[in-house]
């Protein structure tokens, strides 16, 4: 368990990611979630890096709020997020 993760969000992102045994990398359940970087380009012209999108927008909200619930009460995740 972690400190400031209800059963909710921790039932919504298992749903939406399934059995995280699957995943060998953190990387690859925030691609699942359109969560990676991707660069807006097109022909000559380069344009800005964004979050892709490309991916379940429900786990990706989830995700969001989850994220949002630990960096408001739980403090290792507050001083992580200061520091990044």
């Amino acid at each position: 368990s972690i400190k400031g993760l209800g059963p909710i969000f921790v039932a919504a992102i298992l749903a939406g990611a399934g059995d995280l045994r699957q995943y060998a990398h953190g990387r690859q359940l925030l691609r699942k979630a359109g969560l990676n970087l991707a660069e807006s380009m097109s022909g000559k012209r380069k344009g800005q890096i964004v979050i892709s999108k490309r991916g379940d927008s429900t786990l990706r909200k989830y995700l969001f709020l989850a994220t949002i619930q630990l960096i408001g009460i739980n403090p290792v995740f507050r001083e992580l997020h200061e520091k990044n």
